[in-house]
């Protein structure tokens, strides 16, 4: 608790990113195996979070591909593969995940949590959909999943126009400039079947997929890019 309070001062203004893939909360020095965020031993650091109005960014689980077979028939092999957790012996898989979050969150009610990366739900947005409108102190960032969202523009432009209140842009990748021309691309326009390559020519945003534009609306963009961040943050953006 004095740790926290001493971030404060210092200027932290939230707590993450915590993760868990399964096994605990591995992110932690050290790892907390078999603890998940809803354990009993982290009720009072939540509700010190709360008293204090830093919200908590936290990765569960990876998308479903990850827990899939490795082989010809998985579609996202090319990045499931680095990533798999389909060896792990005693692990949650993403609907366990998912419950352990919402549990969290509904024991919390004033505490602020943010799923990182659409809480890897990029197979299946409906199921985060759902949570976020039952859950008020539940939100998401878009953070590491251009590359699956860009790919379904459509499906993911109504679902983010339609939880545009409980989004924030994020990028959790190396930070260059074509970086962010790419994911401004992914969200502004409607350019349609592209890839993008770095400098070495190596194709980014991991997978084979072309992307696609979403177009979101200038309401939406002003929500993800700071308003929603602002709110939340207590800070001015």
């Amino acid at each position: 608790m004095k740790e926290l309070k001493r971030c404060l001062e210092e200027g932290a203004r939230g707590v993450g990113e915590l993760g868990d893939k399964g096994k605990g909360l591995l992110y932690d020095n050290p790892p907390a195996w078999g603890m998940h965020i809803d354990d009993g031993r982290m009720d009072e650091v939540l509700e010190a979070c709360a008293e204090l109005v830093m919200p908590i960014n936290i990765h569960v689980g990876e998308p479903q591909w990850f827990y899939e077979k490795m082989d010809n028939t998985n579609d996202g092999l090319m990045n499931a593969y680095k990533w798999r957790l389909d060896n792990q012996n005693g692990i949650l898989n993403l609907g366990q995940h998912l419950e352990h979050l919402g549990h969290a969150a509904a024991k919390h009610p004033n505490t602020v949590f943010i799923a990182c990366h659409f809480a890897n739900q990029v197979t299946d947005l409906e199921k985060l959909g759902k949570m976020l409108d039952e859950l008020p102190n539940l939100y998401s960032d878009i953070s590491a999943r251009y590359s699956e969202v860009a790919t379904i523009p459509r499906y993911t432009e109504a679902f983010i126009e339609k939880h545009n209140d409980k989004l924030f842009y994020g990028t959790d990748m190396e930070i260059k400039e074509h970086m962010y021309e790419t994911t401004f691309t992914i969200l502004e326009t409607r350019n349609e079947h592209f890839y993008v390559y770095n400098t070495d020519h190596i194709r980014e945003f991991n997978y084979h997929w072309p992307l696609y534009g979403l177009g979101l609306s200038d309401e939406t963009l002003k929500r993800l890019y700071s308003a929603n961040a602002s709110r939340i943050l207590s800070i001015t953006i």
